[in-house]
């Protein structure tokens, strides 16, 4: 390890979406190492992340480091190395909001969760593969929680390019099996180079 944030370290103002964070290793934040600035995870999924403190987010109010909105977002089998400690790191009650509809394992710690998020839940993952689209994703199983619980203000498509339907998914993936095809006007093709 040596290092912090293994899938990401961001010090400036952040918008993460339709993304997933698979298996980085940190000394702090395995997956996600949050320095300063605003942080917003939306529609994202963070597996398996390993730090000794953090294993999914990282961060420390006690540096001033508060600025992490969380929503429709799962989180799931992130562990620290440290025993006993928080897998999502010290984001604390004033660090860590929720915009709601999370979907979270194990969460140590004390934050600000809403009554839509779903703590101490198993979002019932596939195994990380090609589900179609250009990167990898972990396809939600048919009893998964997270299908339906991502909440009715979604993004048009998921991580993959595949439509999301209303209510959508909680995470990066949308149990759907349409391709997203933006309409074209024919002038629109031929006055575009």
């Amino acid at each position: 390890m040596g290092s912090n944030g293994g899938g990401l370290c961001t010090d400036a103002t952040t918008t993460i979406r339709n993304s997933t964070f698979s298996a980085n290793q940190a000394d702090f934040g395995g997956n996600i190492m949050y320095d300063s600035g605003d942080l917003t995870i939306s529609f994202s999924t963070i597996v398996n992340g390993r730090a000794h403190s953090g294993g999914a987010i990282y961060s420390d109010p006690t540096m001033g480091m508060c600025g992490i909105v969380l929503g429709s977002t799962v989180i799931t089998n992130n562990s620290p190395i440290v025993t006993n400690k928080d897998p999502l790191g010290y984001a604390g009650l004033l660090c860590l909001v929720s915009s709601g509809h999370n979907l979270i394992d194990n969460a140590a710690g004390t934050y600000d969760w809403t009554t839509t998020d779903q703590i101490g839940v198993s979002p019932h993952l596939k195994a990380l593969r090609n589900n179609g689209g250009t990167t990898l994703t972990y396809a939600l199983q048919a009893d998964s929680p997270a299908i339906g619980t991502g909440g009715s203000t979604c993004p048009i498509t998921d991580q993959r390019g595949f439509v999301r339907k209303h209510p959508c998914d909680a995470g990066a993936y949308e149990m759907s099996s349409t391709v997203y095809a933006p309409t074209v006007t024919p002038d629109a093709i031929e006055n575009s180079f």
